[in-house]
């Protein structure tokens, strides 16, 4: 089997993934929350949506800890520890004017702003390219994913241009990839919700599983 039709076996999995089936494929004692789920929309009260989505348990907490288990198991099982890291426990107060531009704009600049960046090219000494989700669809269901995907290879491409290469570093930047996307499944319709997130964690699932392949690729140490 190809690498890549071992990514598309794995996503078409995931993709099939229910409730149900994400509680049986979740280890014991896994974290019953997480910060990135936690942040959907509160339930509304009456009307169609509580009427119809109670069939799919879209506002059930069962369903969000369930996904939350999954996000657990697969952390563990695509973390590396092996390789040698480049930035290693480097301490905050020696980051750089540059890396920490890189942070703000990955971890802590709300995606409308970061696609106004990325449009202007600020700052210019960064590599804004990106072919979006790659081999996956930029709007599953009708939903954009294509700007997270953006900011995740945007994440990539200036770790290894800053040869900040740890296992640590991927990380946290496929960790945010994550949120990104789930933020966007939690402004979807209740009716996409469902679909939606199973899609989010099949597209981090992937890049957990497949992005040291590209990660500081070339990088002495990385990749």
């Amino acid at each position: 089997m190809t690498f890549r039709a071992a990514l598309a076996a794995i996503a078409a999995l995931l993709l099939l993934t229910s409730s149900a089936t994400a509680a049986a494929l979740a280890a014991p004692g896994a974290a019953r929350s997480a910060p990135d789920i936690a942040s959907r929309p509160p339930k509304t009260s009456g009307g169609l949506h509580e009427a119809s989505a109670s069939a799919f348990d879209l506002d059930n907490e069962a369903f969000y800890a369930e996904l939350a288990q999954v996000f657990a198991r697969y952390d563990r099982l695509f973390s590396t520890t092996t390789s040698t890291p480049l930035s290693s426990s480097r301490s905050r107060a020696n980051v750089t004017s540059a890396e920490a531009e890189l942070d703000r704009l990955i971890f802590d600049t709300p995606m409308a702003d970061f696609v106004a960046a990325r449009a202007a090219h600020d700052p210019p000494t960064f590599d804004w390219e990106s072919d979006g989700c790659s081999m996956a669809d930029d709007y599953p269901f009708e939903v954009n994913f294509h700007d997270s995907c953006v900011r995740h290879d945007f994440g990539y491409r200036n770790y290894k241009q800053q040869k900040r290469c740890s296992d640590e570093d991927r990380k946290r930047v496929d960790d945010n990839f994550r949120a990104d996307l789930l933020r966007v499944c939690a402004r979807a319709g209740w009716w996409k919700r469902l679909r939606c997130n199973t899609a989010a964690l099949s597209y981090w699932a992937l890049v957990r599983a497949g992005g040291h392949f590209v990660w500081c690729e070339g990088v002495e140490g990385g990749g």
